[in-house]
């Protein structure tokens, strides 16, 4: 009886367990499936849009009348002037601009055109507004009128989408509005919405105070302020559940 040598040559490894490719691929596509499909950021999410509005305030002619160089205004147009005045200083943003429409046409001419725009300045002054902010045009046709303009910036509240999950979905993913009424109550409590468009720039800083406090840090110093005596904090801790 004849034996054969046993087959040494190599043969290729093979894993004890098949892989099922089919397993393999609904497992990734389920893994893909648990990224966000919004973006991370909220802000992104749901952006505040910020759009500049024209404000425009009409003064006709016989409210004019009064102006003066002595600042003599009707006090109706004064008040309707300082409360424009207030919310130029408040909202906006640019020059002030003051046009006088059809001076020239009347008989004081460019004596009323001074007269309005001297009695505007001292005005826009008494109102915490710097001279620079006003700026003086003039239109030689029209009614006679002073218009003041600038420009309102106001911010957009974004929308929200509905909610479509819950608290008990267990699907570890923030719901479709997640994020967006805080956007909401942002935009509402503003100031001045200009700033989300350019920020406004800081003031210069008090260098000998700075100076101060590096001195002293430098030699091992309090750096803060120095609390007086008999000061002692007397907060106190409110109690829950009375």
């Amino acid at each position: 009886m004849t034996r054969h040598a046993p087959d040494r040559r190599a043969r290729p490894c093979r894993p004890a367990v098949p892989v099922r490719w089919p397993v393999l691929v609904g497992f990734m596509l389920a893994a893909a499936a648990c990224q966000p499909t919004r973006p991370l950021e909220v802000t992104d999410a749901f952006p505040i849009t910020v759009v500049a509005e024209p404000r425009v305030l009409t003064i006709v002619g016989t409210e004019l009348d009064a102006f003066g160089a002595d600042d003599a205004i009707d006090e109706p147009a004064r008040e309707r002037i300082a409360a424009f005045l207030d919310t130029y200083r408040e909202r906006g943003r640019g020059p002030l601009t003051a046009t006088m429409v059809g001076f020239a046409a009347t008989g004081r001419g460019r004596d009323a055109e001074g007269a309005v725009l001297s009695a505007l300045t001292k005005l826009a002054r008494r109102r915490g507004l710097q001279p620079d902010a006003l700026l003086a045009a003039r239109a030689e046709t029209g009614v006679p009128r002073l218009e003041l303009a600038f420009r309102d910036f106001v911010a957009i509240q974004p929308d929200c989408p509905p909610e479509q999950g819950t608290l008990s979905s267990f699907s570890n993913r923030s719901t479709s509005s997640f994020g967006c009424a805080s956007q909401r109550n942002l935009a509402a409590m503003i100031a001045r919405p200009a700033d989300l468009v350019t920020p406004q720039a800081l003031t210069r800083r008090d260098s000998l105070r700075a100076g101060g406090v590096t001195q002293a840090y430098r030699s091992g110093e309090a750096t803060g302020a120095e609390q007086e005596a008999g000061l002692e904090s007397e907060a106190v801790l409110a109690e829950v559940g009375k």
